[in-house]
């Protein structure tokens, strides 16, 4: 040990970039300011697949990206 950490770093796909495979859809929901964007990043580095804001779906359209975070109760009143 010579105590050096490593990290091993991976490509996350982007929403046009996802694999054609069949996955189940997590929704990330929390109060304002409860560190849903962390658990969104972490989600994106154990699986390569990229998140996305609620807020995008109204300006964006649907993807196929498999995590969506949002607030709850929602400030738009969209959900």
């Amino acid at each position: 040990d010579d105590g050096e950490v490593y990290c091993n770093l991976r490509e996350v796909f982007g929403p046009d970039d996802i694999p054609d495979v069949d996955f189940g859809n997590t929704i990330v929901v929390g109060y304002p300011g409860a560190d849903k964007r962390m658990v969104l990043r972490q989600m994106e580095a154990m699986t390569g697949l990229s998140g996305r804001d609620a807020w995008d779906m109204q300006y964006l359209g649907m993807t196929r990206q498999p995590f969506v975070k949002t607030n709850y109760p929602h400030h738009e009143g969209i959900w």
